[in-house]
């Protein structure tokens, strides 16, 4: 018997007066959907093909633990490219440490 996917939902925000229906994202159909866009924003900040599958799963990792912050279903891709610009950035800087070290 197949495991159940975990869902990720979008809950609004507490102050809010409206009361639409959360939306709910499977984690697979999110990945599926956003993946390439991810690894594009990756490729163009990293330049290398190596890092970009490392930083499409810290991408997806980080946003598994903060799908609860957002609000706005519509907003999902432009939250996960800010992550994904976070994340390249990160390994930039390291990348930069390491070779001043090397030298």
């Amino acid at each position: 018997m197949p495991r159940p996917q975990p869902a990720l939902r979008i809950v609004p925000p507490e102050n809010s007066t409206e009361n639409p229906a959360p939306a709910t994202f499977n984690l697979d159909s999110l990945f599926r959907r956003y993946a390439p866009y991810v690894a594009a924003v990756a490729h163009r900040l990293l330049g290398r093909d190596d890092d970009v599958d490392d930083t499409v799963q810290e991408v997806f990792l980080v946003a598994v633990r903060g799908i609860h912050a957002v609000r706005d279903p519509a907003a999902v891709k432009a939250w996960l490219a800010r992550i994904a610009v976070r994340v390249a950035r990160r390994k930039l800087q390291k990348r930069r440490l390491r070779a001043f070290f090397v030298l």
